[in-house]
């Protein structure tokens, strides 16, 4: 318990004279005598005692008087931890979008491109077919132009409805591949390259935080085909306004409440 400084001195002293006249009859019942210089010396030497338990006592009772104003910088540091998370979490899951966008237009240019040839062989051929010199080689010939129009046209659905189910299997074997261990590895790896490099121990903790909740919430959504596009949500601004929090807002705050912590920390 804390005592004020004044009683605390005052019941020391006490205890201390106490102490001293206790040890000088002990002394005297046992030999009969005691010099004047031992109990000075014990006198003394208890009061240095008490001057260094009063002094760690002050010391004690300011720091318990700071806790409300250290809570605050303590909160601040928490604030700077959940930025930073957050932003780590935005930074990942705007990569994997990218990537998983990258392998879903070039299917999508891949079924285009077939689309688009198939039309143009059957213009073609129509076209053709309907020349004078060609229409009556085709009249005599076996095949008539509308049984190689159908044909051209059914190799057409056939071609472009395959592709486009190769590409729907591809496209979700890269979703999972992006989603498992090493594809959110390479991900943030890709991220946050030069602190990887540096070996950044806050950055790798952040990390090891992160990536099995990360999962586990792309699971719940449904996959990457289901996250909000750039379309829909600027990943680079959200994370620009991240990084704002952490370079000037929080080390503002810091600023604020450093007379009163002693703190003189910046992130």
């Amino acid at each position: 318990m804390c005592l004020p400084v004044d009683e605390a001195k005052g019941k020391f002293d006490s205890m201390v004279a106490d102490s001293t006249a206790s040890k000088t009859s002990t002394n005297n019942a046992i030999d009969g005598s005691t010099s004047a210089a031992e109990v000075k010396a014990t006198s003394n030497a208890l009061r240095g005692g008490l001057a260094d338990l009063l002094s760690t006592k002050d010391e004690v009772v300011a720091e318990v008087m700071k806790a409300p104003k250290r809570r605050v910088d303590n909160v601040i540091t928490h604030l700077y931890d959940s930025v930073c998370v957050l932003r780590m979490h935005t930074r990942i899951c705007q990569d994997l979008r990218q990537r998983y966008n990258r392998h879903y237009w070039d299917c999508k240019y891949q079924e285009l491109g077939l689309t688009t040839g198939c039309v143009g062989l059957t213009t073609a051929i129509w076209y053709a077919g309907h020349a004078e010199a060609l229409a009556a080689a085709s009249s005599a010939g076996p095949w008539s132009l509308e049984a190689v129009l159908g044909s051209v046209v059914a190799g057409s659905i056939f071609g472009i409805g395959g592709l486009s189910w190769y590409n729907g299997v591809k496209l979700r074997a890269h979703e999972s591949n992006l989603m498992s261990n090493d594809g959110l590895s390479s991900s943030f790896q890709s991220c946050y390259r030069r602190e990887v490099r540096e070996g950044d121990e806050y950055v790798a903790s952040l990390w090891q935080r992160i990536r099995e909740p990360l999962q586990s919430s792309l699971d719940q959504m449904g996959g990457l085909s289901k996250m909000p596009s750039s379309t829909s949500i600027n990943y680079d601004n959200e994370v620009d306004r991240l990084s704002s929090i952490l370079e000037k807002d929080i080390p503002s705050l810091r600023r604020i409440v450093a007379p009163a912590t002693g703190s003189s920390r910046d992130k």
